[in-house]
């Protein structure tokens, strides 16, 4: 979680903590507190941080000092809220969990391509062939240990938006309709441009 976002629980740098399974309640620092190491690249955590993080900073001290929120203020919380939704192991585990289906789907969708331009120039049926067993071999690879890569795309700037707009779509801000809340169409989008490669990629 973001320390600013921290701080507003902390007297001056410190908080409470609580253990959920062992039953212990503690003081800890806000910098050593709710964060994993390792689950980001340092240009992508500098991404969060400039990107999300850093406008977001300015509204939450508005609002902490009673300062009444103008309608980009809205919309930069809204973006910080849903990146702190996506960006923890959950969100990590909610995107890997639909990679499988996603991935069976687009493998179809590749294959018949090749298929149809095969038929279509029977001179690239060699090259057809080759690319299928490329894109089995990536596709399978990626449903059996499914990358960081499309997880770290959710949390991109453009795809936050598209995330929003689903979120606008929703009468009521209950947990039900938040967990109904897809990134199977950002995923796709990650999937098509990496695949594009190995379809573009010359024989």
């Amino acid at each position: 979680m973001p320390q600013h976002y921290l701080l507003g629980f902390a007297d001056e740098v410190e908080l409470w903590g609580h253990d959920v399974e062992a039953g212990q309640s503690f003081r800890t620092q806000v910098k050593s507190s709710a964060n994993e190491t390792d689950m980001y690249t340092e240009e992508f955590e500098s991404n969060l941080a400039n990107v999300v993080e850093g406008p977001a900073q300015v509204v939450i001290d508005r609002a902490r000092k009673r300062l009444k929120l103008r309608d980009e203020d809205r919309v930069v919380l809204a973006g910080y809220i849903v990146a702190m939704w996506k960006r923890v192991p959950a969100g990590r585990k909610r995107v890997a969990g639909h990679i499988p289906q996603l991935a069976k789907t687009i493998k179809m969708q590749v294959v018949q391509q090749l298929d149809a331009l095969a038929a279509s120039e029977p001179d690239l049926a060699a090259m057809a062939r080759k690319r299928k067993e490329e894109v089995h071999r990536t596709i399978s690879a990626d449903k059996e240990n499914p990358p960081d890569y499309f997880w770290h795309h959710t949390l991109k700037s453009g795809a936050i938006p598209r995330t929003l707009q689903e979120l606008y779509q929703w009468t009521g801000t209950s947990s039900s309709a938040l967990a109904r809340i897809s990134p199977l169409a950002t995923i796709r989008r990650s999937f098509l441009s990496q695949w594009a490669s190995v379809r573009a990629s010359p024989s």
